[in-house]
């Protein structure tokens, strides 16, 4: 009698890749495996090994590259293809200069490469500071990795940006999640929201870099990797020179932009930072509103519930009088709408504001910090929870926590973050 086995009916196909050559896929739906059979092969600078199971998940594009050839085998549905135009020569060659300012840096004990990569939305900035962190700690190096791009959240959850050094590989399935980051909360996936506050957090992102550095000598000559958000006019613009100085960057990486690439040799001599332009490679997707969408709400389920290994979080109540939230910056308002000869005051949008507890607060995902009022501008997130439930007359919040009660700390920051186990987030 035959079986309703979903696995025996998904499609098992062997694809075989020639050198200088890269499978690019697609999940359309469920999840695909993927096995390397024989040759060499690396997805995003990790390498992978023979005979191992890859398991990725509906949404997410994968790019596989052979150096040499190799031969895979893929098993679920997906739109997939293989791509001999791909820019990893130029991104490899790329590479290789970076590890020769490293070698320098050592030799000469001085800094190492301070790569600022910049271009607008779906281009491959994050791909491409994956792939060269990886490059480089094949190269036995230790390079932070610098997220500042807060729609994504590759480090802590989309509102927040965050800085990990790089001891081995990214997880092929989960990036660098296993890495123990420092994160600052944001509260907004845009940085328009606030630029001041996203300048503070640059900030202060810089100056712990600069503290790991006067400890150590590694870190100080392999460098390290700032990804920005995809805003390259306007104060976008006027943010990535900013970014130069804050991070003392010595190489800017401006990916399929000539307009901003040529306003940046223009605007930052070529002895304070190189900029230098790339192309995007061909499997880069558009991505639409949904699919951020979707893509946030991914990271956030991943935080609390893991992904290849799951994980169980801890649902419970605490009282009104045992938690305290805040807000930084009161409500924006565009200068354009206030009376003439007025505009919002920058103090008004670092101001820490202590929020009444309501049912607004459903759903919502909050920064537990380390700091006390009034410091919470730049205070490090000691974790994150969701708001399940608002109970006005009991004078209780049922929240949703990565850790048993009681909470670790009380101190909570709003954010725009919203989440509930439906899948649900805006």
């Amino acid at each position: 009698m035959p079986t309703d086995n979903k696995k025996e009916s998904e499609p098992t196909d062997t694809i075989v890749i020639t050198s200088e050559c890269e499978l690019r896929f697609e999940v359309e739906s469920d999840e695909v495996s993927l096995v390397l059979v024989d040759g060499q092969a690396e997805i995003f600078g990790t390498e992978i090994p023979q005979n191992k199971v890859y398991k990725f998940v509906a949404g997410l594009s994968i790019a596989v590259f052979s150096w040499r050839g190799c031969r895979l085998k893929i098993t679920g549905n997906c739109s997939r293809y293989i791509s001999k135009q791909t820019p990893m020569v130029v991104y490899l060659q790329t590479h290789g200069a970076l590890q020769q300012m490293r070698n320098n840096a050592e030799r000469d004990d001085k800094d190492g490469p301070r790569i600022l990569v910049v271009g607008p939305q779906d281009v491959g900035k994050s791909t491409l500071c994956r792939l060269l962190c990886n490059y480089a700690v094949r190269m036995k190096q230790q390079p932070v990795y610098v997220d500042l791009d807060v729609g994504q959240g590759c480090i802590g959850i989309p509102g927040s940006i965050g800085a990990l050094v790089l001891e081995r590989q990214a997880d092929v399935e989960e990036g660098f999640t296993e890495q123990l980051p420092i994160v600052y909360h944001f509260g907004y996936y845009f940085p328009d929201a606030n630029w001041a506050l996203y300048n503070e957090l640059a900030k202060k992102i810089a100056e712990d870099i600069e503290k790991r550095s006067e400890f150590s000598q590694k870190a100080r000559h392999s460098g390290f990797v700032v990804n920005t958000c995809g805003y390259v006019t306007g104060d976008g613009y006027k943010f990535i020179k900013e970014a130069v100085d804050i991070f003392k960057i010595n190489c800017i990486l401006v990916i399929d932009h000539e307009r901003v690439f040529n306003d940046l040799q223009r605007d930052i001599p070529e002895d304070k930072a190189t900029s230098i332009l790339l192309p995007k490679s061909g499997g880069v997707i558009k991505r639409n509103g949904p699919c951020r969408k979707r893509t946030r709400e991914s990271r956030v389920k991943q935080y609390f519930y893991g992904f290849r290994r799951p994980l169980n979080p801890f649902v419970f109540n605490i009282g009104f009088d045992d938690i305290q939230i805040y807000k930084i910056g009161s409500l924006e308002i565009s200068d354009s709408l206030l009376p003439i000869n007025k505009v919002t005051d920058i103090k008004n949008k670092l101001n820490c504001v202590k929020i009444e507890i309501d049912n607004e607060l459903l759903h919502t995902v909050l920064s537990l910090v380390f700091g006390e009022p009034p410091d919470l501008l730049c205070s490090t997130v000691a974790g994150f929870i969701v708001v399940k439930d608002v109970d006005m007359e009991n004078r209780q919040l049922n929240v949703l926590a990565p850790a048993p009660h009681p909470l670790t700390h009380n101190i909570c920051l709003w954010s725009d973050t919203k989440y509930n186990d439906e899948g649900s987030i805006s």
